[in-house]
């Protein structure tokens, strides 16, 4: 599945700052252990582990808005 939107259409600022809060969370799930090897034996963020050890934990969250969030998040998700 492929986007194309003209670069006039992108909120250059947006996307800026979902790139950078995005690297920062793989900082710290790699610092937390969440690691495994990855091309020329790098280090890559485990994102398989991190979601079976958080699974369930979001249906506690209480806070205004977060059930709402990752609703749209499920819908939003692509389906490959």
């Amino acid at each position: 599945m492929t986007f194309r939107l003209p670069p006039d259409m992108l909120d250059r600022d947006l996307v800026l700052d979902f790139f950078w809060k995005f690297s920062v969370f793989e900082c710290a799930l790699k610092r937390e252990g969440f690691l495994r090897t990855g091309r020329n034996n790098g280090a890559e963020p485990d994102w398989d582990r991190f979601g079976s050890e958080v699974q369930g934990r979001f249906a506690q969250v209480a806070a205004p808005g977060f059930a709402e969030a990752v609703a749209k998040l499920k819908l939003l998700t692509p389906q490959c």
